[in-house]
Protein backbone atom coordinates (compact mmCIF):
# COMPACT_ATOMS: atom_id res chain seq x y z
CA UNK A 1 0.00 0.00 0.00
CA UNK A 2 2.97 2.39 0.61
CA UNK A 3 4.53 2.15 -2.71
CA UNK A 4 1.27 3.43 -4.20
CA UNK A 5 1.38 6.39 -1.81
CA UNK A 6 4.49 6.90 -2.82
CA UNK A 7 3.55 6.96 -6.57
CA UNK A 8 0.72 9.30 -5.96
CA UNK A 9 2.92 11.42 -4.07
CA UNK A 10 5.62 11.44 -6.75
CA UNK A 11 3.76 12.23 -9.51
CA UNK A 12 1.64 14.61 -7.73
CA UNK A 13 5.37 16.47 -7.05
CA UNK A 14 6.70 15.47 -10.11
CA UNK A 15 10.10 15.21 -8.55
CA UNK A 16 11.17 14.58 -5.09
CA UNK A 17 14.33 14.30 -3.15
CA UNK A 18 15.17 11.15 -1.51
CA UNK A 19 15.06 13.31 2.06
CA UNK A 20 12.12 15.12 1.28
CA UNK A 21 10.53 11.38 0.53
CA UNK A 22 11.87 9.83 3.50
CA UNK A 23 10.52 12.63 5.74
CA UNK A 24 7.20 13.30 4.51
CA UNK A 25 6.41 9.10 5.08
CA UNK A 26 8.14 9.20 8.36
CA UNK A 27 10.48 6.19 6.95
CA UNK A 28 14.28 5.76 6.60
CA UNK A 29 15.82 6.66 3.42
CA UNK A 30 17.35 3.59 2.66
CA UNK A 31 13.45 1.83 3.00
CA UNK A 32 12.12 4.70 0.79
CA UNK A 33 15.20 4.40 -1.62
CA UNK A 34 14.02 0.78 -2.61
CA UNK A 35 10.59 1.48 -2.90
CA UNK A 36 11.47 4.36 -5.03
CA UNK A 37 13.60 2.43 -7.11
CA UNK A 38 10.74 -0.17 -7.53
CA UNK A 39 9.44 2.85 -9.59
CA UNK A 40 12.67 3.05 -11.71
CA UNK A 41 12.84 -0.83 -12.56
CA UNK A 42 9.35 -0.25 -13.88
CA UNK A 43 10.62 2.25 -15.69
CA UNK A 44 7.73 5.05 -14.56
CA UNK A 45 10.57 7.09 -12.37
CA UNK A 46 13.69 8.29 -13.13
CA UNK A 47 16.94 8.96 -10.62
CA UNK A 48 18.89 12.42 -11.25
CA UNK A 49 21.16 14.88 -9.42
CA UNK A 50 19.41 18.14 -8.77
CA UNK A 51 20.71 21.22 -10.29
CA UNK A 52 22.28 22.48 -7.32
CA UNK A 53 24.52 19.38 -6.25
CA UNK A 54 27.67 20.35 -5.97
CA UNK A 55 29.05 17.60 -4.29
CA UNK A 56 31.45 16.34 -7.23
CA UNK A 57 30.84 12.60 -6.36
CA UNK A 58 30.18 12.32 -10.05
CA UNK A 59 27.48 9.37 -9.55
CA UNK A 60 24.88 10.46 -7.97
CA UNK A 61 22.39 10.28 -10.61
CA UNK A 62 23.13 6.61 -10.10
CA UNK A 63 20.70 4.78 -8.32
CA UNK A 64 23.70 2.66 -6.39
CA UNK A 65 25.41 6.06 -5.34
CA UNK A 66 22.42 7.94 -3.92
CA UNK A 67 23.33 7.70 -0.67
CA UNK A 68 26.54 9.31 -1.07
CA UNK A 69 24.83 12.45 -1.73
CA UNK A 70 21.80 14.27 -0.73
CA UNK A 71 20.68 15.75 -3.79
CA UNK A 72 19.23 13.18 -5.24
CA UNK A 73 15.73 13.31 -6.96
CA UNK A 74 13.33 11.10 -8.13
CA UNK A 75 11.21 12.38 -11.06
CA UNK A 76 8.30 10.44 -12.26
CA UNK A 77 8.00 9.89 -15.78
CA UNK A 78 5.16 10.74 -17.87
CA UNK A 79 4.05 7.75 -20.40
Amino acid sequence: MILIKLRDYLKEKRAVSLSDAARHFDIPESAIQNMLEHWVRKGCAAVEAAASCSSGCGGCSIAKNADRCGSVVYRWREM
